[in-house]
């Protein structure tokens, strides 16, 4: 059906769920490939792609279709790059999200054995001990942990806020 190079084969190959890199891959062979299309052809293929693509893909995927064929090869490229830096900037702003999200699990764990330690050596802490140990950051918490058996009075914690 793709070796027809008609408008129908044309949305065809567009019309499947792939990623925005193959997505390109495949407008670079229409553009390049499919040179019977006419400018009705051309005109229909266009909108159909503002109507089904996200905003920006399509876009450049319509100025892709209007360039002259020696352009076509380094607009698919630059916009191919362009993706992939979008790409990798994702992925590392999720690591680093969920890095901090995992710091934070952490923390509230850390948190929730201080508490339970000291109430369990010296009885139900007041409010004022639980907010200052809901502000102490993980090498506190820990240092209380490591200590806790050294520790004889609730007010020594207090060093450590």
């Amino acid at each position: 059906m793709i070796r027809n190079n008609n408008i129908t084969s044309a949305i065809f190959l567009l019309d499947q769920k792939v990623d925005p890199l193959e997505f390109f891959n495949r407008l670079k062979v229409v553009a390049l490939e499919f040179n019977n299309l006419t400018d009705e052809q051309r005109i229909i293929l266009k909108h159909w792609i503002r109507n089904t693509v996200d905003e920006t893909i399509a876009g450049n995927a319509i100025e892709i279709l209007e360039s002259r064929k020696e352009e076509v090869e380094k607009m698919v490229a630059n916009n191919v790059f362009m993706i992939k830096e979008m790409k990798e900037k994702v992925e590392k702003e999720t690591e680093m999200e969920v890095r901090k999200q995992e710091e934070e699990l952490r923390k509230q764990d850390k948190i929730k054995t201080v508490k339970k330690l000291l109430a369990k050596k010296f009885g139900n802490l007041n409010n004022d001990y639980n907010k200052k140990i809901d502000n102490l950051n993980i090498g506190k918490l820990d240092l209380i942990i490591e200590n806790i058996l050294d520790v004889e009075s609730i007010e020594e914690v207090e060093k450590y806020f």
